[in-house]
């Protein structure tokens, strides 16, 4: 019996040995991790390469990881500057080569615009979008609106002009409209610059310089005592932005805080502005995703009629009529489902497209003081919309609203809500 188990014994260490050392070896070759060797470019004709390359992640003799490539596709999607995208990898053992293929978009072309509020009625005109410019990714956008609202702006944008991510935009911009709620012809002309940085991406701070003229034509609407105020302003903003994209996000976080003087300090008008927001996106099975929005405000000091918070409308709650209620103070919130309609897709050569449907709520309240939205009335409002996505700008949103004691109003204007 002994001797049996003698020869048993040996035989199982050897088993157990080799179960042993065959785990090992899967270990060993499951984690083993493939190197990027070389990273190639393809389809960019007016785009410089290090344009793309700065904003990989990815890089050569890195590790490569699947998770990257989808974060460096959203990056570059990102730019604004491309139709297409692809990724591909080639894999040759423990190395694999990363080949970009990009379709660019028109880099100068018109567009037409149309729109519609409540307070502002019909508004239409054109401008063009000058993108790209010489292949840096540099943009100059201008457009005139005629209707309820005369516009003209003229913009530039650079996101990376020196250091590591450091952006400059300036605009110029003049509005000639009737004051929806206060009854008087206003013009306004406004001129400023920014100055951004960002880091890892995610984390960015702003500081914003300008001036603005206002004109009112009647009395009592200015607080300079005649028909103009002047206001030199500064704005500090500080966002903390997770989103996988900027346009249509599916899933992240987007937060903002932004604090602004205007005018100088002892004259009229002098009041600052503090701005809170945060949105977060969650991915669904069935559809797109579903958003969630917060948001206050608070003006403080000689505050001119024409910049309190007017409650009500497309940018606030959607189905509310417009100047429902007013004040110093505000509080929003909002929800959003989104699904695709027609996914954003390349249509043909440089022009890419897509549309959107939306489910939503709107709640919130303005007031004076933060007393007033303690014990005040919060406004809800809810419906359905279309979001088209086509080149220059972006997005078109039509919505159409409801409230319990209401009938349906609609809107179209240019940009997500949020």
């Amino acid at each position: 019996m002994l001797k049996r188990m003698n020869r048993i014994l040996p035989c199982g260490l050897d088993v157990l040995s080799f179960l042993v050392m065959t785990l090992f070896l899967c270990e060993l070759s499951l984690g083993q991790e493939k190197v990027i060797k070389e990273i190639l470019i393809s389809g960019n004709v007016r785009t410089k390469d290090y344009i793309i390359m700065r904003e990989l992640t990815s890089a050569v003799d890195s590790c490569y990881s699947g998770e990257k490539i989808k974060r460096d596709r959203d990056r570059l999607l990102n730019l604004g500057i491309f139709s297409y995208i692809e990724l591909d990898t080639l894999e040759r053992g423990d190395s694999v080569k990363i080949v970009i293929y990009v379709q660019e978009r028109l880099r100068f072309a018109p567009f037409p615009l149309l729109g519609y509020t409540e307070m502002d009625r019909w508004a239409y005109g054109g401008g063009f979008y000058f993108r790209n410019i010489q292949g840096r990714n540099r943009a100059v956008r201008c457009y005139t609106l005629f209707g309820g609202t005369m516009q003209f702006s003229a913009a530039f944008y650079d996101p990376w002009i020196m250091g590591e991510r450091v952006s400059l935009t300036a605009e110029a911009e003049q509005i000639v409209r009737d004051h929806p709620y206060e009854l008087f012809r206003q013009q306004d002309q406004t001129l400023w610059a920014e100055i951004g940085k960002t880091w890892n991406y995610t984390l960015s701070a702003r500081v914003k310089i300008g001036y603005r003229k206002v004109t009112s034509d009647i009395t009592g609407i200015t607080l300079s005592g005649d028909y103009y105020d002047y206001l030199p302003f500064i704005r500090l903003t500080g966002i903390y932005d997770t989103r996988d994209v900027w346009v249509n996000p599916i899933k992240g976080w987007a937060g903002g805080v932004k604090i602004g003087q205007d005018g100088i300090p002892g004259d009229k008008p002098d009041f600052y502005e503090l701005d809170l927001s945060l949105v977060r996106f969650f991915p669904v099975p069935i559809g797109r995703t579903i958003g969630i929005m917060g948001a206050c405000g608070v003006r403080n000091g000689s505050i001119p009629v024409y910049e309190r918070f007017y409650f009500g409308g497309m940018s606030s709650v959607r189905g509310l009529p417009p100047n429902y209620s007013q004040g110093s103070r505000m509080i929003l919130t909002g929800l959003e489902y989104r699904f695709d309609i027609i996914k954003p897709s390349l249509i043909w050569r440089n022009f890419d497209a897509g549309c959107g449907g939306v489910i939503f709520f709107d709640c919130g309240a303005a007031g004076y003081n933060s007393s007033d939205l303690m014990r005040g009335r919060y406004y809800s409002g809810f419906g359905a919309g279309l979001r088209f996505f086509v080149p220059f700008i972006e997005v078109a949103r039509f919505d159409c609203g409801w409230t319990a004691d209401s009938t349906c109003r609609w809107g179209a204007e240019v940009g997500m809500k949020f």
